[in-house]
């Protein structure tokens, strides 16, 4: 599983972002979601925001780091503009 999600990130787009978050609700393993917030880190498009959003408020500290971290990244690689997506 935890191979698959990180293909997913090597090598998916926009579309396999739905993918990445139907996984989220079918598994809530800590592991599994770190992995995805890798995932849609790398992937690094504005359609990640959502989901990683969500994840950087996870209460499991794997999770928020990877995704914190994922969210840098992004923002360092001015790949998008953080805060102008996030809303609430």
């Amino acid at each position: 599983r935890l191979a698959a999600i990180e293909a997913i990130g090597i090598n998916g787009g926009v579309r396999e972002i739905a993918l990445l978050g139907d996984a989220m609700e079918q598994n809530h393993d800590a592991v599994d979601w770190a992995q995805i917030a890798w995932s849609l880190g790398n992937i690094g498009t504005q359609q990640s925001l959502p989901l990683l959003f969500q994840l950087v408020q996870n209460p499991d500290p794997e999770v928020r780091d990877t995704a914190a971290d994922a969210l840098g990244n992004m923002t360092n690689n001015s790949r998008v503009e953080v805060g102008a997506a996030q809303t609430g």
